[in-house]
């Protein structure tokens, strides 16, 4: 298909051209590259039935030209295997850069198909309708299939009504993309067991879907081939590419803090605290973690144009598009430290692996196997690194760790079978991480008049049109300063160092729930307490911070401290007793 490479070389010059750069196009690479697109486009087009691909590219490998491609064409060969494209990311971080490849490749055929991001973080929420390439999270596209109601507010005279997120029959009919799929594996193993069952009914339906990831253990795909089988639906495995690309590992021993900054390095550390340490120790660096504002965020990636070093916990572990010339780690588990190790995209990796005091976050037993696998090796190369992670993820870890998750995955087994095309969605709820959500938004106190101001005149006018211009403003004060904690539903612990955090505000928390009758109202401890975990309800707060709380190079230190509070209320409880 001579014509499929010509478009696929554009996409590479394309991108690059856009990032100040002006790469010579490896034929090699390019023909592999080529070829995988080619038999997705061949399979989806001539399939009588729904087909699930399972693509294992290595970081570096160019798998974003991949999935694209068989899409895109359409266009060329005026041969349609799917009106539609859903880009499912893992992470909200991916969805920004992706829209903007996006929206780069697809200028490259004609009629140019719109695109669109729609997730819970969008400032317009059309609800996975967008456009003709729509990138979405794991949660919406979920949310979607499910049918699960994602907006409620109160209407005059207090009844409830909402939304539904209903596009079953589109994912179904499109062209679906999981990308970065290893991130849906979590410490209970539940997300990949119920994305098992939703993939494989789309494909048992008709559809085409893709799940692509650079380290995909043979346990997850088990799974997927279980579970299609089932239902009669094809999977299929595409040759995995070769690529030269080596790794060459020093296991160091000691703590990361003992490691030098070098200009131009990633280094990561596994928990907050210890990146604000390192951040500390490194006073020419840049961090990014969760607890920071998203427009800081932003911010962090734009000092990284510049060639700055960054210093980050797992959220650049997948998304960062950056050349850096070594990276440092602190132990992690063996798949996450492949994709560390993938944020340096030349051919050889210089990478340092650094001792931890306890695996938290991380499971204890799946830390245990990785360092005796970094202890042993010396260099990693592309071949090598299915076999590493199956050495980690093996049939006995996946079973203990699925014992953890069993409930909430039985839990939405009963809603998945409960649920019909012509009804209200079942009275249960559906689980796809074994944690719920609370998103915080930061705000001083001059954005906090801004938002009044706004909501003032938003409850002054029942213009339709001016409304909704009104609320796109209020929004988008409020997502620029987000700030989404995790929150187990397998211990209580995020749960107390959350509300113990909340509670040091004294009146400072308001209501965040935009179309609440409550919406920035004081919220009390009881108040709280009652968002906090609960999902069924809008969780969304504000938070009047100041800069002993929150600055925008060490992100929400408030948080951190009430981590410590937590820790030493439980050692005085435990001497009590």
């Amino acid at each position: 298909m001579t014509e499929l490479k010509e478009l696929m070389g554009q996409m590479i010059a394309e991108w690059a051209k856009s990032k100040g750069k002006n790469v010579a196009i490896d034929e090699g690479r390019l023909s592999s590259q080529v070829s995988l697109a080619e038999e997705i486009y061949r399979r989806a087009s001539s399939a009588e039935n729904g087909t699930l691909f399972v693509l294992r590219a290595p970081t570096g490998f160019g798998k974003t030209e991949v999935l694209f491609a068989p899409f895109l064409y359409q266009f060329v060969a005026r041969d349609w295997f799917a009106p539609r494209m859903y880009l499912v990311e893992p992470v909200n971080a991916l969805l920004k850069q992706m829209e903007e490849r996006a929206r780069l490749y697809s200028e490259l055929v004609s009629p140019t198909p719109t695109v669109g991001s729609d997730y819970g973080d969008t400032l317009k929420r059309t609800f996975l309708y967008t456009s003709v390439i729509t990138l979405t999270t794991v949660d919406s596209a979920f949310y979607g299939f499910v049918a699960k109601r994602v907006m409620t507010w109160r209407e005059r005279g207090g009844a409830e009504t909402g939304r539904y997120s209903m596009p079953a029959g589109l994912l179904t009919g499109s062209y679906l993309v999981f990308d970065e799929a290893h991130l849906i594996q979590d410490q209970a193993f539940l997300g990949p067991r119920v994305m098992a069952k939703v993939v494989c009914s789309i494909v048992g339906a008709g559809g085409t879907v893709v799940f692509s990831s650079a380290t995909l253990p043979d346990a997850m795909l088990k799974l997927f081939k279980e579970e299609c089988e089932g239902l009669g639906a094809e999977i299929h495995v595409l040759p995995q590419p070769k690529v030269e690309r080596e790794v060459r590992l020093t296991y160091t021993g000691k703590q990361v803090f003992e490691a030098e900054c070098g200009e131009g390095e990633v280094i990561f550390v596994n928990t907050i605290e210890r990146a604000i340490k390192m951040k500390e120790k490194c006073k020419g660096a840049v961090l990014l973690h969760s607890a920071m504002r998203k427009d800081d965020k932003e911010k962090v990636l734009e000092e990284l144009k510049k060639g700055a070093t960054l210093i980050a916990t797992q959220t650049a572990e997948v998304g960062i598009d950056f050349d850096f010339v070594r990276v440092k780690t602190e132990l992690a588990p063996m798949d996450s430290l492949i994709q560390r190790f993938g944020r340096v995209r030349k051919g050889v990796v210089e990478a340092e692996v650094y001792e931890v005091d306890n695996p938290l976050p991380y499971d204890g037993d799946v830390m245990n196997r990785t360092r005796g696998l970094v202890q042993s090796t010396r260099v990693i190369k592309a071949g090598d690194v299915d076999g590493l992670i199956n050495k980690v993820y093996d049939d006995a870890i996946i079973e203990r760790l699925s014992e953890l998750g069993d409930t909430l995955y039985l839990s939405t087994v009963e809603y998945l079978h409960d649920l019909t095309l012509f009804s209200y969605p079942p009275e249960s709820k559906p689980y796809l991480r074994p944690s719920n959500y609370v998103t915080l938004y930061l705000l001083r106190d001059d954005e906090l008049e801004k938002v009044k101001k706004l909501y003032g005149k938003y409850q002054g006018t029942q213009d339709r049109e001016e409304r909704a211009s009104l609320e796109e403003g209020i929004r988008e004060i409020l997502l620029n300063s987000s700030v989404k904690v995790s929150i187990s539903l397998l211990n209580d612990y995020n749960k107390e160092r959350l509300l113990t955090f909340l509670s040091n505000f004294d009146g400072r928390v308001l209501d965040g729930c935009l179309h609440s009758s409550s919406f920035l109202n004081d919220l009390d401890k009881d108040k709280i307490l009652k968002r906090i975990g609960n999902s069924d309800e809008c969780s969304d707060m504000i938070v009047l911070i100041d800069k002993d709380v929150y600055t925008p190079d060490l992100g929400l230190k408030g948080l951190i401290e009430a981590k410590a509070e937590v820790k030493e209320s439980k050692k005085r409880r435990g001497r009590k007793k």
